[in-house]
């Protein structure tokens, strides 16, 4: 018997941690999926994932998503099948566009989402238009089939190892897959000319297929009263599978025992010109950082004043810099700011670790930059590592490769929120920064690999400063800890040399301004710190479980950390373990405790428990880490 589900969506819908609409769990055949925030997630036939998800998205001119409100929503299930219907509204600025839902799943595993919307003011935007984003696991490096705009039909190939630049495959009207053996899946999309991007360019862990092309005239400028009709047909084939297949959720855990050495973690010193206090010197030092970032603007300011300020807070905190030195102008001027830069360095007795050299207003570091700064600071590119690349993301060095003659290493940066910002989509893309790893690595073998730096929400782009930025609150949240854990597991897997975080103190840092309290990473960081320059063994845990972690070893010490990357709680089954654990708990009972009093939270010997035959239990409430250490 059908029951009807509705809804009066009294809170928006802006995909980040406040007013998400719930995850509604369907069926439509072998097919299990979820209706969550206005989009289709995590369709699922068997242990495979053939869609991660399918939503419409809306961009303005700077490419900024444009927050929706749902109302009138409707959900029908049946037996093995749905309906669901809703109203959206998107309004930013002058943007105000409307569209009407009509989602359908069938018991043959054939799904349907159509999109009918009016643009109800007069607007200029990049992008609005239905998108499928593909999980990497399944169609990295696999063979498929494309039919154009035109109705010819070609042999594509989803991109491997080596990240794609541009596009991989354009004017698609429908896509021919086969994630797993006697499974097929067929997309098609109408309404207008769709194109597919590789999103690990920007750290996201999928491939998008979108429209309008990017070839299009961008932005397009809507007419109030235009309309937009846009549909995905989606079919799933299946040898044998009995309705209802889906993931495991269930099975045991065991730490890898392929491990990989720590990268240097460092910190940002955000401002430099703020006062640092006793305390904030104090907690920084017991994290085990290697370095602190100081960004350095040879673009006319005072740049002695600037080194001073940034070299008296590298000296409190006992760490060497990483200047990320910003010039500007033509050969002379670059070599006349990098003598002075030069020369203030020296004048103040800084330290420095390695010099990240970039031009303002240039994407990538050219070599005319490379070699005015070295002609300018001679001395400084003797004494320190030199690294070229990028402020911004790597798709900038995959499309234009930095000079390596000179350069020691490549650099990049990393944030989650490119493109979509809502806690899950957040979590799911810490995966992406392993792929893009193996992919720097990859390009530039020779090169150590730099990070820096890695933040939660995109920071100020001068080249394009009207796109979103600035602080997350989740970046004060036992969610941002368990992200945080995730990066770095994944840093060290791909090898990455050095990755610098955050900033010291304040809105975007590890702790409250004057520290009078830390965030819940910054637990992660002096856990990981401890083991600093020694090495760690990452969890493998069941697919789609939502259990993160890995071992951490140096010398005869071993501890271990295991993360709930999930909303709701979940129990880890761990194999291999040692016979007597101190079990220390950094989640939502212990957080007020943790943040206030963080020496005394991390002097806390733990609570002690068993393994019975080398398996142990855990379990984890939302978002929660729990740290092990042998007795």
């Amino acid at each position: 018997m059908k029951r009807k589900i509705e809804s009066s969506m009294r809170a928006p819908l802006r995909g980040s941690a406040a007013g998400e609409w719930g995850r509604i769990p369907l069926r439509a055949g072998v097919l299990s999926l979820a209706l969550r925030e206005g989009g289709l997630r995590n369709i699922v036939a068997g242990e495979r994932e053939i869609l991660r998800r399918v939503y419409v998205a809306v961009r303005d001119r700077f490419w900024n998503t444009v927050p929706h409100e749902i109302s009138s929503a409707k959900v029908i299930p049946g037996r093995g099948s749905f309906s669901a219907q809703f109203e959206c509204r998107h309004r930013r600025g002058d943007i105000d566009f409307a569209w009407h839902a009509s989602i359908d799943g069938a018991a043959d595993g054939f799904l349907s989402f159509s999109m009918e919307g009016i643009a109800r003011s007069s607007f200029a935007a990049n992008r609005i238009g239905l998108c499928v984003l593909l999980p990497l696991d399944e169609y990295m490096g696999r063979r498929c089939g494309i039919e154009r705009v035109d109705g010819t039909r070609v042999a594509g190939k989803f991109p491997g190892r080596l990240i794609a630049p541009h596009q991989p495959f354009t004017g698609i009207r429908a896509l021919f897959l086969r994630p797993a053996a006697g499974m097929s899946a067929e997309i098609r999309f109408e309404g207008d000319a769709f194109e597919m991007e590789d999103q690990r360019n920007w750290t996201d862990a999928s491939f998008k297929v979108y429209c309008p092309p990017l070839t299009d005239a961008i932005p397009v400028h809507v007419k109030k009263g235009d309309r937009f009709s846009q549909k995905i047909r989606i079919k799933v084939l299946t040898d044998g599978m009995a309705p209802g297949g889906r993931r495991s959720r269930t099975g045991a855990s065991w730490f890898s025992r392929q491990s990989f050495a720590i990268p240097e973690i460092g910190v940002g010193l955000g401002d430099a010109a703020s006062s640092l206090t006793a305390r904030e010197a104090g907690l920084v030092r017991a994290c085990g950082f290697s370095h602190v970032r100081a960004e350095l603007r040879c673009d006319g300011r005072d740049i002695p004043r600037a080194v001073r300020a940034a070299a008296l807070k590298a000296e409190a905190l006992g760490l060497p810099l990483e200047a990320a030195i910003f010039l500007r102008g033509d050969k002379r001027s670059i070599a006349e700011g990098a003598a002075t830069l030069s020369k203030a360095l020296r004048g103040n007795d800084a330290r420095v670790k390695r010099c990240l050299v970039f031009r303002i207003a240039e994407r990538v570091t050219s070599r005319e930059t490379m070699d005015a700064f070295g002609v300018g600071a001679p001395r400084l590119r003797g004494q320190a590592d030199i690294v070229s690349g990028t402020d911004g993301y790597f798709v900038e060095i995959n499309r234009n490769r930095p000079p390596l003659r000179g350069a020691r290493g490549v650099c990049y940066s990393v944030n989650p929120q490119v493109h979509t910002f809502d806690d899950e989509a957040v979590l799911d893309n810490i995966e992406g920064q392993l792929h893009v790893l193996r992919s720097a690595r990859s390009l530039f073998p020779d090169k150590n690999i730099a990070v820096s730096p890695v933040t939660l929400r995109p920071r100020l782009n001068p080249l394009a400063p009207k796109k979103d930025h600035g602080p997350d609150p989740r970046q004060k949240t036992l969610l941002g800890a368990v992200w945080t854990l995730g990066s770095i597991i994944r840093s060290a897997r791909g090898g990455a040399s050095c990755v610098t975080y955050y900033e010291t103190s304040g809105d975007c840092g590890i702790m409250a301004r004057g520290g009078r309290s830390v965030f819940p990473m910054y637990h992660v960081f002096a856990d990981v710190g401890e083991f600093a320059g020694g090495r760690l063994r990452p969890l493998e845990a069941p697919p789609g479980y939502g259990i993160d972690g890995c071992a951490l070893e140096k010398g005869s010490r071993a501890s271990y950390l295991i993360a709930n990357l999930t909303p709701v709680p979940r129990v880890a089954v761990l194999e291999g373990m040692p016979r007597t654990l101190a079990v220390r708990r950094l989640d939502d009972e212990s957080l007020g405790f943790a943040r206030t009093l963080p020496r005394e939270f991390r002097l806390q010997r733990g609570t002690a428990v068993n393994a019975k035959a080398g398996m142990l239990r855990i379990r984890l409430s939302p978002y929660a880490i729990v740290r092990l250490d042998e007795v």
